[in-house]
C-alpha cells in the first residue's frame, strides 16, 4: 500500500533557461583572456527530462541552478550544483539530463576552448503561464551592490598561476583610504622576483661571482630609483635563515668573495636568525643563562658581520634592519639608536626599516604604545611619496588588536582593527579583522570581502583560510572553497573541522564519495558533528548507498532528537526504503518537534499533515471495508 499518493494535478515539462555569461573556474588557472564567445546549448540533443517517482509522489518543484565545464569539442566535461531547488531527487534529474547535451563550444581568437557556463531547470507545476522571465543567475547574486565587482574580480584574479599578476588582478577593497599606488607596490615587494639562496649556489659553483654581485648591485639600486622603485633587496635576504646550509653558503660566499658588503649582509641575517632561534619565544629574564651567553656571542658576531657590510656599502640597508633587530633582541638602546640614525640618513621612508623600528617599540620589547603612535605621526607626512610606509602606521593597532585577538575577544578586535583596515592593505591585519568577523558572526558579505584581501598578499595563514572557505560555501561557491580549504589542510593536516568543510564542498558539488571520508573526520570536531553527520546522510542517500544511510540517520535522530531536519531525512530515507509505516512515524515525530514558527517550514508541515491525513483516510477505508464484508 503506498501512502505517498501521486497528486491529481498534471506536472509540467522542465523549462530550461540558458544563463548567458561565463565564469571563471579553477581548471583555467594561467588564462588571462576571456572567450570572445559563450558555449551554448543545442537544445534538440538534450535529453527528456524524466521526474522521478518519488519527487512526483510529493509535489517537489522548484528551480535548479547548475554550472558545466563545456569541452572545446561541444561535451560536458564537468556538472555541478551551484543553487539546489530544495529537493535532490530534482537536482539529480535535472543534472543528468543536461550533461546529455551537446554545446556549441566558446570561442576565443577563433579556437573553440575549453569554458564554463550555467542553466537552470525549472520543476513546475501545471497551472497559468509565467508573466515574467525566469530570474537569470549571476555570481554573487545576493552580495550588496558595492561589493559585487568585488568578490567577481577577486574570483576572477584567483585563476592566475604569476604571484605578481594575480595579486595586481586582485581588486581593491570599496571605499577604502589606500595611499595611491599602496597595493601595486605592495605586489611587487611581495611578488618581484627574488636572488633565491639556490641562485647564489649556482653563481658560487660557475665562479659567476661578478653576475652575483651584479645581481644585488641592481636590487640594491631599485630601492633609490624613481622609475623602477623596489624594496626587493630586502627579501633577497630572507631565505639566509638559521640551519647549517645557510651557514655553509654564506661562509663559502664570504671566503669567495671577502669584499662582497652583500656576502657579509647574508653571513649577518643567517647569524641574527641563529641568535632569535637560541633565545626561543621567552622572555630575556627567562631564558637560561647558557643560552643568553650563546645568543650573545652569536649576535656579536651578526654585528660584525653588519659592521663590514656597510662599511662596504653604506647604503645596504638590509644591514641596517639587520642591525635594529639585533638591538631588539639584546635589549641595547644604544645600538638601536645608532643603528636607526645611520639607518635615517640613508634612507628616512624606508618601509623595511620603518618596520625594524616599529617592532622594537613594542611594548613587550620594552617600548611603548605612545612610542609606536608617535613614530607613525613621523611617518604620515611621507606616505604621499613612498606609499608602503602606510603598512607601518597601521602596526600600532594591530599590537592593540592582536591583545584583543589572543583572549578570544573577537568584538574588541573588530572595533581596533576595522578603521586601520582602510588605511592599508596589511595581510595580517585583515586576517585578524576577518577571522574575528567570522566567529563573532558579523556581516557575511563584508566578512568574506576581507579575508579575500588578506589572501590577495598571503595565502599561508591557515585560521583565515579555513574562514573563508566556509564563507565561499556560504555564498554558493563549492568550487572555490574547496580549492581554499584543500590549501587550509595542507596547512594543518589534521585539522577535522577543514575535512568536515572540505565534505561540504564536496557534496555541494555532487562529489558525494570523495565526500564521505571528509565527512567522517569531520564527525570527531565538536562544532561540526550536527552538521557533518546530516550531510553525510544526505550525501549516501544522494549517492543510493540506503544501508550507510541508515545508519548515519539513525545515528543523527539519537544523537538530536529534536532536530527537525533529521526527522525529515529519516522520513525520506524509509520511504526510499518502501518502510512506508516508519516515514510515517518519521513524519509524526517531525510534526511534534518542529518550531512552526519558523517560515522555512510550512511547505514541509503541511506536507507532512497532507500526508498523514492520507493514510488515515485510506485505513479507516479500508477498515470500513472488511467491516462490512465481514457483515
Amino acid at each position: 500500500m503506498n501512502y505517498f499518493p501521486v497528486p491529481r494535478r498534471r506536472m509540467l515539462a522542465c523549462a530550461i533557461s540558458l544563463l548567458a555569461y561565463l565564469i571563471s573556474a579553477p581548471g583555467m588557472a594561467g588564462t588571462t583572456r576571456a572567450p570572445d564567445t559563450v558555449a551554448v546549448a543545442d537544445f534538440s540533443s538534450c535529453a527528456k527530462p524524466v521526474w522521478p517517482k518519488a519527487a512526483l509522489r510529493q509535489e517537489q518543484h522548484g528551480t535548479v541552478t547548475l554550472e558545466f565545464q563545456i569541452a572545446a569539442d561541444g561535451t560536458v566535461a564537468v556538472a555541478r550544483l551551484i543553487k539546489s531547488s530544495g529537493f535532490p531527487l530534482l537536482d539529480t534529474a535535472a543534472r543528468e539530463a543536461i550533461a546529455k547535451c551537446r554545446f556549441k563550444p566558446a570561442m576565443a581568437a577563433g579556437v573553440a576552448v575549453q569554458a564554463w557556463t550555467r542553466m537552470q531547470y525549472v520543476w513546475a507545476l501545471e497551472g497559468p503561464a509565467r508573466s515574467t522571465p525566469l530570474p537569470v543567475h549571476v555570481p554573487f547574486q545576493y552580495a550588496p551592490a558595492e561589493l559585487r565587482d568585488f568578490l567577481v574580480k577577486a574570483k576572477a584574479a584567483d585563476t592566475i598561476a604569476d604571484p605578481l599578476q594575480r595579486c595586481m588582478a586582485f581588486p581593491d577593497l570599496p571605499n577604502n583610504k589606500w595611499a595611491a599606488g599602496l597595493p601595486a607596490a605592495y605586489c611587487h615587494l611581495l611578488f618581484d622576483e627574488l636572488i633565491t639562496a639556490k641562485q647564489v649556489a649556482d653563481h658560487l659553483d660557475r665562479g659567476a661571482l661578478g653576475e652575483l654581485e651584479a645581481r644585488y648591485r641592481r636590487d640594491l639600486d631599485r630601492h633609490f630609483s624613481k622609475d623602477n622603485f623596489s624594496e626587493v633587496i630586502h627579501r633577497d635576504y630572507l631565505q639566509f635563515d638559521a640551519d647549517d646550509d645557510s651557514a655553509k653558503l654564506t661562509a663559502r660566499w664570504i671566503e669567495k668573495m671577502p669584499d662582497s658588503p652583500f656576502a657579509h649582509a647574508a653571513r649577518g641575517w643567517h647569524l641574527e636568525r641563529l641568535a632569535w632561534k637560541v633565545r626561543g619565544t621567552k622572555f630575556i629574564n627567562e631564558t637560561p643563562e647558557a643560552d643568553v651567553e650563546r645568543m650573545s656571542a652569536i649576535a656579536r658576531s651578526a654585528v660584525e658581520q653588519f659592521g663590514i657590510a656597510l662599511t662596504l656599502e653604506p647604503r645596504l640597508l638590509p644591514a641596517h634592519a639587520g642591525l635594529i633587530n639585533l638591538a631588539q633582541l639584546t635589549g641595547s638602546d644604544e645600538l638601536a639608536e645608532l643603528a636607526f640614525a645611520r639607518a635615517n640618513a640613508v634612507d628616512p621612508a624606508s618601509r623595511e626599516l620603518s618596520k625594524a623600528k616599529m617592532g622594537a617599540l613594542v611594548p613587550r620589547w620594552g617600548g611603548s604604545m605612545e612610542e609606536m603612535q608617535d613614530y607613525a605621526r613621523e611617518l604620515e607626512p611621507m606616505i604621499a611619496a613612498r606609499p608602503l610606509l602606510a603598512l607601518s602606521i597601521i602596526l600600532p593597532p594591530l599590537e592593540e588588536g592582536n591583545i584583543a585577538y589572543r583572549k578570544n575577544d573577537y568584538a574588541a578586535t573588530i572595533k581596533v582593527l576595522e578603521p586601520a583596515a582602510m588605511l592599508a592593505p596589511f595581510p595580517d591585519l585583515y586576517s585578524q579583522l576577518g577571522v574575528s568577523m567570522y566567529y563573532n558572526s558579523a556581516d557575511a558579505w563584508q566578512t568574506l570581502a576581507r579575508l579575500l584581501v588578506a589572501y590577495r598578499y598571503d595565502t599561508t595563514d591557515f585560521e583565515a583560510a579555513r574562514a573563508r572557505g566556509s564563507m565561499m560555501l556560504a555564498a554558493d561557491e563549492p568550487a572555490w572553497a574547496l580549492q581554499t580549504l584543500q590549501a587550509a589542510l595542507a596547512l594543518k593536516p589534521a585539522d577535522l573541522h577543514t575535512s568536515y568543510l572540505i565534505g561540504k564542498a564536496q557534496f555541494a558539488l555532487f562529489e558525494y564519495e570523495l565526500a564521505e571520508p571528509f565527512l567522517v573526520k569531520g564527525l570527531g570536531a565538536p562544532a561540526a558533528h550536527d552538521d557533518a553527520l546530516y550531510v553525510l546522510t544526505e550525501a549516501m542517500l544522494r549517492a543510493r548507498q540506503l544501508d550507510k544511510a541508515d545508519t548515519h540517520s539513525s545515528a543523527y535522530v539519537r544523537a538530536y532528537p529534536k532536530s527537525a531536519r533529521g526527522w525529515t531525512q529519516r522520513a525520506d530515507l524509509k520511504e526510499r526504503q518502501r518502510k512506508l509505516k516508519e516515514a510515517l512515524a518519521c513524519l509524526a515525530t517531525f510534526l511534534k518537534v518542529v518550531d512552526r514558527s519558523e517560515p522555512g517550514w510550512k511547505n514541509a508541515i503541511a506536507f507532512a499533515e497532507k500526508t498523514i491525513l492520507a493514510s488515515k483516510s485510506k485505513a479507516n477505508a479500508g477498515a470500513t471495508r472488511v467491516s462490512g464484508a465481514k457483515k
